[in-house]
């Protein structure tokens, strides 16, 4: 898959996004080294934006870098997996009644 012409999306946050789609949806399983070099080529882009993208994941807790032997998808555990849900279950209590309260002014949403 290549990137599409002409999006506003950084080369940065496209590969991230693709990246995170791939682990979520198992391309890339827990435990799977990430290649900088295969992501590269399959999606069309140059390693410099991939090792940055994957940089980012690992500080987000997604990948692990492991000295010498590369960047591997994170293993979560369940107490990481509860923690998650709690802080999406947060943020979606603080915005449902800012939506409530915003309805009025974009009834066509």
């Amino acid at each position: 898959m290549t990137r599409a012409a002409g999006q506003d999306e950084s080369l940065l946050d496209y590969a991230l996004r693709e990246i995170k789609t791939r682990i979520q949806n198992g391309t890339y399983p827990p435990g799977t080294k990430l290649s900088t070099q295969e992501i590269s080529d399959s999606l069309g882009i140059s390693r410099t934006p991939v090792v940055a993208a994957i940089n980012r994941l690992v500080a987000q807790g997604v990948a692990e870098a492991i000295p010498r032997r590369g960047t591997i998808v994170a293993r979560l555990n369940g107490r990481q997996i509860k923690d998650m849900i709690d802080v999406r279950r947060m943020i979606e209590e603080f915005a449902i009644p800012l939506a409530i309260k915003n309805i009025d002014f974009y009834p066509s949403i």
